[in-house]
C-alpha cells in the first residue's frame, strides 16, 4: 500500500490536506485511489505518518542548510521544495 499525504504549503490547516491510497501490488501505475473505499486504513496510515513526522504539516517543513550550493538552492526553490512557493 502507498499513502500520499498532501498538505498546503502556506498554512497549518490540516483540513485542507488530502490523502490518496494505492495498492501497488494490484495497481502499480497508481490509477485507482482507494482512500474513500478504505478510509479506515487510509486514516490509520495517515496517523502513523503524522506520528513519525512529529505532529502535523508544519513539522514537515525542513530547514535548509546554509551551505547548500546557491544554484542548487535556486533549482530546488523553482521546483517548490522550499522557499515561498
Amino acid at each position: 500500500m502507498k499513502l500520499i499525504y498532501s498538505y498546503p504549503r502556506s498554512g497549518d490547516r490540516i483540513e485542507d490536506s488530502s490523502i490518496e491510497l494505492f495498492d501497488l501490488g494490484r495497481d502499480p501505475g497508481e490509477q485507482h485511489d482507494l482512500s474513500t473505499e478504505q478510509q479506515e486504513l487510509a486514516h490509520l496510515l495517515q496517523g502513523q505518518l503524522l506520528a513519525i513526522a512529529g505532529g502535523g504539516p508544519s513539522t514537515f517543513e525542513e530547514e535548509v542548510p546554509d551551505d547548500v550550493d546557491p544554484e542548487l538552492r535556486r533549482e530546488l526553490e523553482a521546483l517548490g521544495y522550499f522557499g515561498d512557493n
